[in-house]
């Protein structure tokens, strides 16, 4: 669903391709609600299990990009009832509290049932995840550690708290 970013398409045809998984992608500038259609469409045809779609990274200050996310949730609705199931939202464990911020923009705009905390390979330790989940009711459900294949790790909750607090 990321139409407008250069080389998104070929980026994540080329993970895709590492896991084995089918794409679908839209022509540059293409709706990315008419994608995201496309993919649902394509799984249900396929009897696939998922769906994943990615939208573009946007700020929760961007209205017209927000309204696209509203957008993408009523056309996948429409082709699969009380979908999308699942909306994840990517945040960057480096944001600090814009990511308060960007939780509720997010939450409001699509309906988010999770998180991904990103980036925990680095020196960020993710403490805002903590009011962020008083808050907003998100649980963490996976952690991003560097960029590869294998990187992306199931949030364990004891772990997390025990680096937080690690001196």
């Amino acid at each position: 669903g990321d139409t407008f970013r250069a080389a998104a398409v070929e980026q994540l045809t080329i993970w895709a391709g590492r896991i084995g998984c089918d794409i679908v992608t839209g022509k540059a500038e293409a709706d990315p609600a008419s994608v995201a259609y496309q993919t649902v469409e394509k799984a249900v045809e396929s009897n696939a299990d998922v769906a994943i779609i990615d939208t573009a990274g946007r700020l929760q200050t961007q209205t017209n990009l927000m309204q696209q996310l509203e957008k993408i949730r009523r056309v996948v609705g429409k082709k699969i009832e009380g979908a999308p199931h699942e909306v994840i939202l990517v945040l960057d464990s480096t944001a600090g509290q814009n990511a308060i911020s960007q939780a509720r923009g997010f939450s409001e705009a699509a309906q988010c049932t999770g998180i991904v905390l990103a980036k925990l390979d680095g020196s960020a330790k993710g403490g805002v995840i903590l009011p962020i989940r008083e808050q907003f009711q998100l649980p963490v459900k996976f952690v991003g550690l560097g960029e590869g294949i294998d990187d992306i790790a199931e949030f364990d909750a004891t772990a997390f708290a025990r680096a937080l607090f690690a001196q």
